[in-house]
């Protein structure tokens, strides 16, 4: 799906005559194992119709009256802003599968005690009608439930009372949307602090690793086993595993390194890279993702690993 399209989509779920219906998705805590559920919640109607202005007038601004927005899977993802990114990995992490996948039909109301709400996730969000509608989610932080019991007062008219009850923010920004069977990646930031991504991305980087080790380019690919634990460093070796440079010759990989990175060293005879420190880790990721660029116009030569594939 193009960013055309979804903007289509998202335009025409939050027209002003359509409607929200809103979710809860909570933890559940058994013999050490965390699960999840949704739960639909009783919500006042001029509430819901607060929320769904909420929602909406974010995606509008995030998603419809902007075309500076692109969209780029996952797996590719880069230092670019002003992206929106598909997810496009094989696993989904458990908590947003079970907000953006699960069945929202006949799902059970959520019964409220003292301790519900501290088992809150997320919100899920279903906005637009029957025909045309678009799924949402949103993760909630503990910062934003106020319990009574902490001394807060509340203002009514001219005096000030003790606040009795719990007090739940919604802020109305949206981390991520689902549209058909796509999932959107608004915020990439909320993605890593899944607790499951970390696993993903770990399995996707050794996909990378493997790629390089069947060209035999590096002496030792250990040390970016080392790098697997460092979420930013994994997410770059994911995009390895496609690269057009490993269609390259060895020969022409090392030639190249040889004269443009100059902290990626050699092994004895000069045939395999040894990559050694961190400067020569992430040369070596700019080296495999075929960042250096030069100007047909300027001749000069750039850094660029953000970059689109020029469609003559």
């Amino acid at each position: 799906m193009d960013f055309q399209e979804l903007k289509t989509h998202v335009e025409k779920a939050t027209q002003a005559d359509n409607s929200l219906e809103l979710f809860l998705l909570m933890k559940k805590e058994q013999k050490g194992e965390r699960t999840y559920y949704v739960a639909s919640a009783n919500i006042d109607d001029d509430c819901m119709e607060d929320i769904f202005s909420l929602y909406s007038d974010f995606l509008k601004n995030a998603v419809v009256d902007t075309d500076e927005n692109r969209i780029i899977p996952l797996s590719s993802a880069d230092e670019r802003a002003n992206v929106i990114y598909e997810y496009d990995l094989e696993t989904v992490p458990p908590e947003l599968a079970s907000a953006l996948e699960s069945e929202l039909d006949n799902v059970e109301m959520l019964q409220l005690n003292d301790d519900t709400l501290t088992n809150l996730v997320g919100f899920i969000a279903k906005i637009g009608d029957d025909q045309q509608n678009i799924r949402i989610f949103k993760r909630h932080y503990a910062i934003n439930l106020i319990k009574s019991k902490q001394g807060y007062l509340a203002r009514k008219e001219n005096q000030l009372e003790s606040f009795e009850g719990e007090l739940l923010r919604i802020n109305g920004t949206v981390d991520f949307i689902r549209v058909k069977d796509c999932i959107f990646i608004l915020s990439l930031k909320e993605l890593e602090k899944f607790g499951k991504f970390h696993d993903i991305i770990k399995r996707e980087a050794r996909k990378g690793i493997r790629a390089i080790n069947r060209i035999e380019l590096l002496e030792s690919s250990e040390p970016l086993e080392d790098e697997l634990d460092n979420t930013s460093f994994a997410r770059k070796l994911t995009r390895i595993k496609d690269s057009i440079v490993l269609r390259q010759s060895t020969q022409t990989i090392i030639a190249f390194a040889r004269s443009k990175y100059p902290n990626i060293q050699f092994n004895e005879d000069e045939t395999k890279l040894r990559i050694a420190t961190k400067k020569s880790k992430n040369e070596l990721i700019k080296l495999l993702s075929d960042a250096r660029l030069k100007s047909e116009l300027t001749n000069e030569e750039y850094d660029a690993l953000a970059k689109d594939r020029v469609e003559e």
